[in-house]
């Protein structure tokens, strides 16, 4: 899966030229994880297609410590058509009126990513929502370097639900399936995970 992103972010360089730094970025890989700025991202959809894009939540890890006072979270301004994920999602047909436009909420995010390594959890399905968005307003793809905390959890615990991995490591779940508080929890996560990699250069990571 890593060599395959890595073959997708090479031929998107070729075919988009200058375009491609437009929404993509490249870091430094000899740096040190302690040194990179790592965002958290979560996204919050109609469907588990990442049909339509709901909400959007993302926090950076700054010196490998979470940074809440620079938290991103916005939600779609849209018709609200599937009332049964929008209830999961904990938004209402009110929020969803009262959002920000879809390109805008693109636009926002790319400029408060740009320059970190995105970090998630399943994190593909997050990337397609915004790509999906970002099409859709006849944009270039997003294909940002990444690191999946799939990538970084030992075999016997990959797949498990979010919630499973912090009670397994003892971390607290919340309630709400918000974007922003799963991109929480997810960080959380991350950082319990990372303990180990102190002091590795970002080379020595998977990240694509």
């Amino acid at each position: 899966m890593l060599y395959e992103k890595k073959m997708k972010r090479g031929i998107l360089k070729f075919l988009l030229g200058d375009r491609f730094y437009d929404v993509n970025w490249d870091v430094d890989r000899n740096r040190r994880v302690e040194d990179t700025v790592f965002v958290v991202l979560d996204t919050e959809t109609s469907d588990i297609k990442g049909t339509n894009l709901l909400s959007v939540g993302a926090l950076k890890v700054v010196n490998l410590t979470l940074d809440l006072s620079t938290a991103f979270h916005v939600t779609v301004k849209s018709t609200p058509t599937d009332h049964t994920g929008i209830k999961v999602h904990g938004i209402t047909p009110h929020d969803i009126r009262q959002g920000m436009k879809e390109e805008e909420v693109c636009d926002l995010f790319l400029a408060y990513a740009k320059g970190s390594v995105l970090v998630g959890y399943f994190l593909d399905l997050d990337i397609r929502a915004i790509n999906r968005a970002l099409r859709r307003h006849k944009k270039p793809p997003f294909c940002p370097p990444s690191l999946d905390l799939l990538d970084l959890l030992p075999p016997s615990k990959k797949n498990i639900p979010l919630e499973e991995l912090l009670l397994h490591y003892g971390l607290p779940v919340t309630q709400r399936h918000s974007a922003i508080e799963d991109a929480y929890m997810t960080a959380l996560l991350f950082l319990v995970l990372m303990t180990k990699h102190r002091g590795k250069r970002l080379s020595q990571l998977p990240v694509s």
